[in-house]
Protein backbone atom coordinates (compact mmCIF):
# COMPACT_ATOMS: atom_id res chain seq x y z
CA UNK A 1 0.00 0.00 0.00
CA UNK A 2 1.46 3.32 -1.10
CA UNK A 3 1.77 6.37 1.17
CA UNK A 4 -0.10 9.62 0.71
CA UNK A 5 1.47 12.10 -1.69
CA UNK A 6 0.64 15.80 -1.41
CA UNK A 7 1.69 18.56 -3.78
CA UNK A 8 0.71 22.19 -3.19
CA UNK A 9 1.74 25.34 -5.03
CA UNK A 10 0.45 28.77 -6.02
CA UNK A 11 -0.98 29.21 -9.52
CA UNK A 12 -2.33 32.28 -11.33
CA UNK A 13 -5.56 31.83 -13.34
CA UNK A 14 -6.81 34.85 -15.33
CA UNK A 15 -4.92 37.30 -13.15
CA UNK A 16 -6.09 35.84 -9.82
CA UNK A 17 -3.73 33.87 -7.58
CA UNK A 18 -4.91 30.51 -6.30
CA UNK A 19 -3.39 27.73 -4.20
CA UNK A 20 -3.70 24.36 -5.96
CA UNK A 21 -3.31 21.24 -3.85
CA UNK A 22 -3.47 17.62 -4.97
CA UNK A 23 -3.37 14.48 -2.83
CA UNK A 24 -2.91 10.91 -4.05
CA UNK A 25 -3.96 8.35 -1.47
CA UNK A 26 -2.81 4.74 -1.84
CA UNK A 27 -2.61 5.10 -5.60
CA UNK A 28 -6.38 4.72 -6.06
CA UNK A 29 -7.84 8.09 -4.98
CA UNK A 30 -7.15 11.66 -6.09
CA UNK A 31 -8.21 14.80 -4.18
CA UNK A 32 -7.92 18.21 -5.84
CA UNK A 33 -8.41 21.48 -3.96
CA UNK A 34 -8.30 25.04 -5.29
CA UNK A 35 -8.32 27.99 -2.85
CA UNK A 36 -8.55 31.67 -3.63
CA UNK A 37 -5.58 33.25 -1.90
CA UNK A 38 -7.38 36.56 -1.37
CA UNK A 39 -10.96 35.55 -0.41
CA UNK A 40 -10.17 32.08 1.02
CA UNK A 41 -12.95 30.50 -1.09
CA UNK A 42 -12.36 26.76 -1.61
CA UNK A 43 -13.35 24.26 -4.31
CA UNK A 44 -12.54 20.63 -3.62
CA UNK A 45 -13.40 17.18 -5.02
CA UNK A 46 -12.20 13.56 -4.75
CA UNK A 47 -11.96 11.16 -7.70
CA UNK A 48 -11.26 7.45 -7.77
CA UNK A 49 -9.14 5.68 -10.38
CA UNK A 50 -12.16 4.35 -12.30
CA UNK A 51 -13.61 7.84 -12.75
CA UNK A 52 -10.29 9.22 -14.00
CA UNK A 53 -9.80 6.39 -16.53
CA UNK A 54 -13.39 6.77 -17.81
CA UNK A 55 -12.81 10.51 -18.20
CA UNK A 56 -9.66 9.99 -20.26
CA UNK A 57 -11.40 7.35 -22.35
CA UNK A 58 -14.21 9.80 -23.23
CA UNK A 59 -11.70 12.36 -24.47
CA UNK A 60 -10.31 9.83 -26.97
CA UNK A 61 -6.84 9.72 -25.41
CA UNK A 62 -6.88 7.05 -22.71
CA UNK A 63 -4.52 7.39 -19.77
CA UNK A 64 -4.07 5.15 -16.78
CA UNK A 65 -4.59 6.55 -13.28
CA UNK A 66 -0.92 6.80 -12.29
CA UNK A 67 -0.03 8.41 -15.62
CA UNK A 68 -2.82 10.96 -15.21
CA UNK A 69 -1.67 11.84 -11.68
CA UNK A 70 1.90 12.27 -12.94
CA UNK A 71 0.64 14.61 -15.66
CA UNK A 72 -1.38 16.60 -13.12
CA UNK A 73 1.60 16.86 -10.77
CA UNK A 74 3.81 18.14 -13.61
CA UNK A 75 1.16 20.73 -14.46
CA UNK A 76 0.80 21.87 -10.82
CA UNK A 77 4.56 22.22 -10.33
CA UNK A 78 4.94 23.66 -13.87
CA UNK A 79 7.82 21.30 -14.62
CA UNK A 80 6.72 20.39 -18.16
CA UNK A 81 5.67 22.46 -21.18
CA UNK A 82 3.43 19.75 -22.62
CA UNK A 83 0.85 20.01 -19.79
CA UNK A 84 -0.88 23.09 -18.39
CA UNK A 85 -3.79 24.04 -16.08
CA UNK A 86 -6.73 26.40 -16.43
CA UNK A 87 -9.64 27.23 -14.07
CA UNK A 88 -13.01 27.93 -15.74
CA UNK A 89 -16.57 28.62 -14.61
CA UNK A 90 -19.73 27.15 -16.10
CA UNK A 91 -20.33 30.37 -18.04
CA UNK A 92 -16.84 30.13 -19.53
CA UNK A 93 -17.54 26.57 -20.66
CA UNK A 94 -20.85 27.61 -22.26
CA UNK A 95 -19.21 30.45 -24.16
CA UNK A 96 -16.49 28.12 -25.42
CA UNK A 97 -19.09 25.55 -26.50
CA UNK A 98 -21.12 28.20 -28.37
CA UNK A 99 -18.00 29.55 -30.02
CA UNK A 100 -17.06 26.06 -31.16
CA UNK A 101 -20.54 25.18 -32.50
CA UNK A 102 -21.20 28.66 -33.88
CA UNK A 103 -24.67 28.95 -32.29
CA UNK A 104 -25.88 31.72 -29.95
CA UNK A 105 -28.91 29.91 -28.44
CA UNK A 106 -29.42 30.23 -24.69
CA UNK A 107 -29.29 27.14 -22.50
CA UNK A 108 -32.56 25.68 -21.16
CA UNK A 109 -31.19 24.90 -17.69
CA UNK A 110 -33.38 25.89 -14.72
CA UNK A 111 -32.39 28.97 -12.74
CA UNK A 112 -31.80 27.17 -9.44
CA UNK A 113 -29.46 24.68 -11.13
CA UNK A 114 -27.73 27.45 -12.99
CA UNK A 115 -26.79 29.05 -9.67
CA UNK A 116 -25.26 25.81 -8.40
CA UNK A 117 -23.42 25.30 -11.67
CA UNK A 118 -22.06 28.83 -11.64
CA UNK A 119 -20.68 28.24 -8.17
CA UNK A 120 -18.64 25.30 -9.50
CA UNK A 121 -15.16 25.56 -10.92
CA UNK A 122 -13.66 23.30 -13.58
CA UNK A 123 -9.95 22.58 -13.41
CA UNK A 124 -8.90 21.88 -17.04
CA UNK A 125 -5.76 19.78 -17.56
CA UNK A 126 -4.52 20.41 -21.13
CA UNK A 127 -2.13 17.91 -22.73
CA UNK A 128 -0.40 19.31 -25.81
CA UNK A 129 1.11 16.96 -28.37
CA UNK A 130 2.19 17.51 -31.95
CA UNK A 131 -0.75 18.88 -34.00
CA UNK A 132 -3.24 18.08 -31.21
CA UNK A 133 -4.45 19.28 -27.78
CA UNK A 134 -6.45 17.15 -25.33
CA UNK A 135 -8.48 18.69 -22.48
CA UNK A 136 -9.30 16.75 -19.29
CA UNK A 137 -11.95 18.63 -17.16
CA UNK A 138 -12.17 18.03 -13.41
CA UNK A 139 -15.36 19.48 -11.80
CA UNK A 140 -14.76 21.04 -8.37
CA UNK A 141 -17.87 21.96 -6.28
CA UNK A 142 -17.80 25.06 -4.10
CA UNK A 143 -16.91 24.25 -0.49
CA UNK A 144 -17.28 27.82 0.90
CA UNK A 145 -14.87 29.60 3.16
CA UNK A 146 -12.93 27.72 5.82
CA UNK A 147 -14.51 27.59 9.30
CA UNK A 148 -12.68 29.95 11.70
CA UNK A 149 -13.09 27.45 14.51
CA UNK A 150 -11.46 24.74 12.41
CA UNK A 151 -8.66 27.11 11.51
CA UNK A 152 -8.09 28.04 15.12
CA UNK A 153 -8.04 24.36 16.08
CA UNK A 154 -5.51 23.67 13.34
CA UNK A 155 -3.36 26.55 14.51
CA UNK A 156 -3.52 25.29 18.08
CA UNK A 157 -2.44 21.79 17.02
CA UNK A 158 0.48 23.12 15.04
CA UNK A 159 1.67 25.23 17.93
CA UNK A 160 1.56 22.22 20.24
CA UNK A 161 3.61 20.20 17.77
CA UNK A 162 6.19 22.95 17.55
CA UNK A 163 6.43 23.13 21.34
CA UNK A 164 6.93 19.39 21.71
CA UNK A 165 9.58 19.40 19.02
CA UNK A 166 11.48 22.17 20.75
CA UNK A 167 11.30 20.43 24.11
CA UNK A 168 12.26 16.93 22.98
CA UNK A 169 14.58 17.19 20.01
CA UNK A 170 15.27 20.85 19.66
CA UNK A 171 18.54 20.88 21.60
CA UNK A 172 19.88 17.78 19.88
CA UNK A 173 18.92 19.19 16.53
CA UNK A 174 20.70 22.44 17.30
CA UNK A 175 23.82 20.62 18.46
CA UNK A 176 23.93 18.56 15.30
CA UNK A 177 23.31 21.64 13.23
CA UNK A 178 26.17 23.44 14.95
CA UNK A 179 28.53 20.51 14.46
CA UNK A 180 27.66 20.38 10.79
CA UNK A 181 28.19 24.11 10.44
CA UNK A 182 31.56 23.87 12.19
CA UNK A 183 32.69 21.09 9.86
CA UNK A 184 31.62 23.11 6.86
CA UNK A 185 33.44 26.15 8.23
CA UNK A 186 36.69 24.20 8.73
CA UNK A 187 36.45 22.73 5.25
CA UNK A 188 35.88 26.14 3.70
CA UNK A 189 38.77 27.58 5.70
CA UNK A 190 41.13 24.87 4.38
CA UNK A 191 40.00 25.52 0.83
CA UNK A 192 40.59 29.24 1.37
CA UNK A 193 44.15 28.60 2.60
CA UNK A 194 44.90 26.35 -0.37
CA UNK A 195 43.59 28.95 -2.79
CA UNK A 196 45.73 31.63 -1.11
CA UNK A 197 48.85 29.45 -1.40
CA UNK A 198 48.18 28.80 -5.06
CA UNK A 199 47.63 32.50 -5.64
CA UNK A 200 50.95 33.36 -3.97
CA UNK A 201 52.74 30.70 -6.03
CA UNK A 202 51.18 32.08 -9.16
CA UNK A 203 52.33 35.61 -8.30
CA UNK A 204 55.91 34.38 -7.75
CA UNK A 205 55.85 32.62 -11.11
CA UNK A 206 54.57 35.75 -12.80
CA UNK A 207 57.40 37.77 -11.23
CA UNK A 208 59.99 35.24 -12.35
CA UNK A 209 58.62 35.17 -15.88
CA UNK A 210 58.65 38.95 -16.11
CA UNK A 211 62.47 38.89 -16.27
CA UNK A 212 62.38 37.39 -19.77
CA UNK A 213 63.60 33.87 -19.08
CA UNK A 214 60.22 32.37 -19.88
CA UNK A 215 60.06 34.28 -23.16
CA UNK A 216 63.47 32.95 -24.16
CA UNK A 217 62.49 29.42 -23.24
CA UNK A 218 59.28 29.71 -25.26
CA UNK A 219 61.20 30.96 -28.30
CA UNK A 220 63.76 28.19 -27.94
CA UNK A 221 61.03 25.55 -27.65
CA UNK A 222 59.28 26.97 -30.70
CA UNK A 223 62.50 26.82 -32.73
CA UNK A 224 63.14 23.25 -31.58
CA UNK A 225 59.61 22.28 -32.52
CA UNK A 226 60.02 23.90 -35.94
CA UNK A 227 63.31 22.07 -36.56
CA UNK A 228 61.79 18.77 -35.52
CA UNK A 229 58.87 19.32 -37.87
CA UNK A 230 61.24 20.06 -40.76
CA UNK A 231 63.28 16.94 -40.01
CA UNK A 232 60.11 14.93 -39.86
CA UNK A 233 59.03 16.20 -43.28
CA UNK A 234 62.48 15.39 -44.72
CA UNK A 235 62.34 11.90 -43.27
CA UNK A 236 58.89 11.42 -44.75
CA UNK A 237 60.03 12.45 -48.23
CA UNK A 238 63.15 10.28 -47.97
CA UNK A 239 61.09 7.34 -46.86
CA UNK A 240 58.65 7.85 -49.73
CA UNK A 241 61.48 8.00 -52.24
CA UNK A 242 63.14 4.88 -50.88
CA UNK A 243 59.80 3.10 -50.87
CA UNK A 244 59.10 4.01 -54.49
CA UNK A 245 62.63 2.99 -55.47
CA UNK A 246 62.32 -0.37 -53.73
CA UNK A 247 58.96 -0.99 -55.31
CA UNK A 248 60.44 -0.24 -58.75
CA UNK A 249 63.36 -2.59 -58.04
CA UNK A 250 60.92 -5.23 -56.93
CA UNK A 251 58.96 -4.91 -60.17
CA UNK A 252 62.19 -5.09 -62.21
CA UNK A 253 63.26 -8.21 -60.34
CA UNK A 254 59.89 -9.80 -60.98
CA UNK A 255 60.27 -9.10 -64.70
CA UNK A 256 63.79 -10.56 -64.68
CA UNK A 257 62.54 -13.64 -62.85
CA UNK A 258 59.83 -14.13 -65.47
CA UNK A 259 62.37 -13.73 -68.26
CA UNK A 260 64.74 -16.19 -66.58
CA UNK A 261 61.92 -18.69 -66.21
CA UNK A 262 61.10 -18.35 -69.89
CA UNK A 263 64.79 -18.75 -70.77
CA UNK A 264 64.98 -21.79 -68.50
CA UNK A 265 62.00 -23.35 -70.28
CA UNK A 266 63.65 -22.70 -73.67
CA UNK A 267 66.92 -24.19 -72.46
CA UNK A 268 65.16 -27.26 -71.12
CA UNK A 269 63.48 -27.76 -74.47
CA UNK A 270 66.84 -27.31 -76.19
CA UNK A 271 68.51 -29.81 -73.83
CA UNK A 272 65.74 -32.29 -74.50
CA UNK A 273 66.14 -31.93 -78.27
CA UNK A 274 69.92 -32.29 -78.03
CA UNK A 275 69.51 -35.35 -75.82
CA UNK A 276 67.24 -36.91 -78.42
CA UNK A 277 69.73 -36.01 -81.13
CA UNK A 278 72.55 -37.62 -79.15
CA UNK A 279 70.48 -40.76 -78.68
CA UNK A 280 69.85 -40.87 -82.45
CA UNK A 281 73.57 -40.57 -83.19
CA UNK A 282 74.40 -43.26 -80.67
CA UNK A 283 71.84 -45.60 -82.22
CA UNK A 284 73.31 -44.91 -85.66
CA UNK A 285 76.75 -45.77 -84.35
CA UNK A 286 75.80 -49.18 -82.93
CA UNK A 287 73.64 -50.31 -85.86
CA UNK A 288 74.67 -53.51 -87.74
CA UNK A 289 76.94 -53.44 -90.75
CA UNK A 290 73.97 -53.95 -93.06
CA UNK A 291 72.82 -50.40 -92.26
CA UNK A 292 76.37 -49.08 -92.61
CA UNK A 293 76.76 -50.72 -96.06
CA UNK A 294 74.81 -47.90 -97.68
CA UNK A 295 76.64 -45.67 -100.09
CA UNK A 296 79.02 -43.45 -98.18
CA UNK A 297 78.03 -40.49 -100.29
CA UNK A 298 74.48 -40.58 -98.95
CA UNK A 299 75.73 -41.00 -95.37
CA UNK A 300 77.96 -38.01 -95.75
CA UNK A 301 75.07 -36.04 -97.19
CA UNK A 302 72.83 -36.97 -94.26
CA UNK A 303 75.50 -36.22 -91.70
CA UNK A 304 76.26 -32.84 -93.28
CA UNK A 305 72.54 -31.97 -93.30
CA UNK A 306 72.20 -32.93 -89.65
CA UNK A 307 75.27 -30.87 -88.79
CA UNK A 308 73.81 -27.86 -90.58
CA UNK A 309 70.50 -28.30 -88.71
CA UNK A 310 72.28 -28.58 -85.38
CA UNK A 311 74.36 -25.53 -86.29
CA UNK A 312 71.20 -23.49 -86.99
CA UNK A 313 69.67 -24.63 -83.71
CA UNK A 314 72.85 -23.62 -81.92
CA UNK A 315 72.57 -20.20 -83.49
CA UNK A 316 68.96 -19.74 -82.32
CA UNK A 317 69.82 -20.98 -78.82
CA UNK A 318 72.71 -18.54 -78.59
CA UNK A 319 70.40 -15.68 -79.61
CA UNK A 320 67.85 -16.68 -76.88
CA UNK A 321 70.51 -16.85 -74.25
CA UNK A 322 72.00 -13.52 -75.19
CA UNK A 323 68.52 -11.84 -75.12
CA UNK A 324 67.63 -13.18 -71.64
CA UNK A 325 71.07 -12.43 -70.23
CA UNK A 326 70.93 -8.77 -71.37
CA UNK A 327 68.23 -8.10 -68.79
CA UNK A 328 69.98 -9.83 -65.94
CA UNK A 329 73.63 -8.71 -65.67
CA UNK A 330 76.36 -7.26 -67.90
CA UNK A 331 78.74 -9.98 -66.80
CA UNK A 332 76.37 -12.66 -68.04
CA UNK A 333 76.14 -10.93 -71.42
CA UNK A 334 79.90 -10.95 -71.81
CA UNK A 335 80.06 -14.60 -70.75
CA UNK A 336 77.29 -15.57 -73.15
CA UNK A 337 79.09 -13.76 -76.03
CA UNK A 338 82.31 -15.58 -75.19
CA UNK A 339 80.50 -18.91 -75.05
CA UNK A 340 78.72 -18.22 -78.34
CA UNK A 341 81.96 -17.22 -80.03
CA UNK A 342 83.76 -20.26 -78.60
CA UNK A 343 80.88 -22.48 -79.77
CA UNK A 344 80.76 -21.04 -83.27
CA UNK A 345 84.54 -21.19 -83.88
CA UNK A 346 84.90 -24.99 -83.61
CA UNK A 347 81.83 -25.61 -85.68
CA UNK A 348 82.97 -23.19 -88.39
CA UNK A 349 86.46 -24.69 -88.39
CA UNK A 350 85.02 -28.15 -88.69
CA UNK A 351 82.74 -27.06 -91.55
CA UNK A 352 85.74 -25.54 -93.36
CA UNK A 353 87.71 -28.74 -92.87
CA UNK A 354 84.78 -30.80 -94.15
CA UNK A 355 84.44 -28.56 -97.19
CA UNK A 356 88.16 -28.84 -97.93
CA UNK A 357 88.01 -32.62 -97.57
CA UNK A 358 85.04 -32.76 -99.90
CA UNK A 359 86.78 -30.61 -102.51
CA UNK A 360 89.93 -32.71 -102.33
CA UNK A 361 88.00 -35.93 -102.63
CA UNK A 362 86.03 -34.62 -105.60
CA UNK A 363 89.23 -33.45 -107.26
CA UNK A 364 90.84 -36.84 -106.75
CA UNK A 365 87.79 -38.58 -108.12
CA UNK A 366 87.86 -36.44 -111.25
CA UNK A 367 91.53 -37.07 -111.83
CA UNK A 368 91.53 -40.78 -111.17
CA UNK A 369 88.28 -42.50 -112.03
CA UNK A 370 87.60 -45.71 -110.24
CA UNK A 371 84.56 -47.92 -110.54
CA UNK A 372 82.21 -47.89 -107.56
CA UNK A 373 81.92 -50.98 -105.46
CA UNK A 374 78.75 -51.84 -103.54
CA UNK A 375 80.71 -52.55 -100.36
CA UNK A 376 82.46 -49.52 -98.79
CA UNK A 377 86.15 -49.61 -98.19
CA UNK A 378 87.54 -49.88 -94.66
CA UNK A 379 89.06 -46.41 -94.92
CA UNK A 380 85.65 -44.86 -95.68
CA UNK A 381 84.09 -46.70 -92.75
CA UNK A 382 86.80 -45.41 -90.47
CA UNK A 383 86.30 -41.82 -91.64
CA UNK A 384 82.51 -42.06 -91.14
CA UNK A 385 82.88 -43.51 -87.69
CA UNK A 386 85.40 -40.78 -86.86
CA UNK A 387 82.97 -38.09 -88.03
CA UNK A 388 80.14 -39.53 -85.96
CA UNK A 389 82.31 -39.80 -82.87
CA UNK A 390 83.41 -36.19 -83.36
CA UNK A 391 79.80 -35.07 -83.69
CA UNK A 392 78.84 -37.03 -80.59
CA UNK A 393 81.66 -35.43 -78.63
CA UNK A 394 80.62 -32.02 -79.93
CA UNK A 395 77.00 -32.63 -78.80
CA UNK A 396 78.28 -33.74 -75.39
CA UNK A 397 80.25 -30.53 -75.12
CA UNK A 398 77.18 -28.52 -76.06
CA UNK A 399 75.13 -30.28 -73.41
CA UNK A 400 77.79 -29.54 -70.82
CA UNK A 401 77.86 -25.88 -71.80
CA UNK A 402 74.04 -25.67 -71.66
CA UNK A 403 73.95 -27.24 -68.23
CA UNK A 404 76.66 -24.86 -67.01
CA UNK A 405 74.72 -21.89 -68.42
CA UNK A 406 71.51 -23.06 -66.70
CA UNK A 407 73.35 -23.34 -63.40
CA UNK A 408 74.78 -19.83 -63.78
CA UNK A 409 71.36 -18.39 -64.63
CA UNK A 410 69.75 -20.11 -61.65
CA UNK A 411 72.45 -18.73 -59.33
Amino acid sequence: MEDETTVSTSYVFRGIEYIVTMKVQSGVSLTVEVEDRLTADQWRASFDSQYIEDLTHKTGNFKQFHIFTSMLESAVTQSSDSVSLDLLTFADLESLRQRKTGSSAKSSIPANRTVSLNSKRYLILTYTVEFDRIHYPLPLPYMGKPDPRALQETIRQLRNEIKTLRQTGGSDFRVKEMEKLQKDYKMLQKEKEQIEEEFLRFRREMKSTSTGNAVKEIRMLKSITRNLEEELMKEKTRHQRSTSKRSQEYRDLLEEVEELRASERNLRVRVKSLTNELAIFKRDKIRPNSRTSRPPTRDRFNSSRERSLSYSRDRSLSRDRSWSSDRFLTRERSLSRERNSSRERPSSAQNRSNLSNRSNSSYNNRNSYKPRSRTPSPAADDSDSFDKSAEISEIDARLDRLQQLMKNSME
